[in-house]
């Protein structure tokens, strides 16, 4: 599902003259398990968010397939089917208590905490300014530069998400040495249909490894046998985008990027 950016007139509308569209927020609609499913609950409140940005640059949603083929398709019930029940319905939901980023933050035992500070949340997303990221509520995390770094975090509500950010330069921070030989591989990546996660790290009993896209969701968790390695997960059910893995071995963790093609 995609935001229409230009103007149309029903009656002019061909294969060939569609309205333009853009793959900003667009929505992935999983597939159809049998011929006459009602597709329900679909979230576009970041395509309605867009429409009130951007009101001369919105015209309604376009669904298309995902691979248009020959002899694929999704047929719709539109306003003109006899049954209103079929009718699509576009429900919007007011919240009275928007979601507030904010956290502050203390060097403690040679870490950074992180403490979060924000309101009305459930799930977070911490970018630490040096390429690495968390999604736990209250992180600690080591620096190995010293440099001026920005850290956002970015929340998630039930009405919706916030994001806040700080500056600060940063100092290298001394820890246990165990998580410096801890060094995981995650390849390859971009990835396609399967992707191997690999522990180099010393006296490791195993691994759990847990997906989450980009809104800090759980898409898979999976972890090793015994004192297995190595994981090789099957992401052919995921679709397309960033993802990050979060991989735990002992009392460490480490949070890796995933490209999905």
């Amino acid at each position: 599902m995609q935001r229409v950016t230009t103007p149309w007139k029903e009656k002019y509308l061909t294969w060939n003259k569609r309205p333009e569209v853009t793959l900003e927020n667009q929505v992935f609609i999983p597939s159809t398990a049998n011929y006459r499913e009602d597709l329900l609950d679909v979230d576009v409140t970041s395509l309605v968010r867009d429409m009130i940005d951007f009101p001369e640059e919105s015209h309604g949603f376009l669904l298309r397939l995902k691979t248009e083929e020959i002899y694929r398709r999704l047929a719709f019930a539109s306003s003109d089917h006899p049954d209103p029940e079929k009718w699509t319905e576009l429900v919007l939901t007011l919240c009275s208590s928007p979601a507030v980023a904010g956290f502050d933050y203390i060097i403690k035992d040679g870490m950074y905490q992180f403490i979060d500070t924000s309101q009305n949340t459930n799930s977070w997303y911490w970018d630490f300014g040096d390429g690495y990221y968390s999604t736990v509520q209250n992180p600690k995390h080591a620096y190995f530069i010293e440099d001026t770094v920005q850290v956002c975090l970015t929340v998630t509500g039930n009405c919706g998400t916030d994001e806040y950010c700080t500056v600060f330069k940063s100092s290298l921070t001394s820890i246990n040495q165990n998580v410096l030989n801890s060094s995981v591989a995650v390849y390859p990546n971009p990835a396609a249909s399967e992707v191997t996660i690999e522990s180099e790290g010393a006296d490791i009993n195993g691994f759990e490894a847990v997906i989450r896209n980009a809104l800090g969701q759980v898409v898979k968790q999976t972890k090793t046998a015994g004192s297995v390695k190595i994981l090789q997960v099957n992401i052919d059910d995921l679709e397309p985008g960033v993802y990050f893995i979060d991989v735990k071995h002992g009392q460490f963790h480490t949070i890796k990027k995933l490209i999905i093609q």
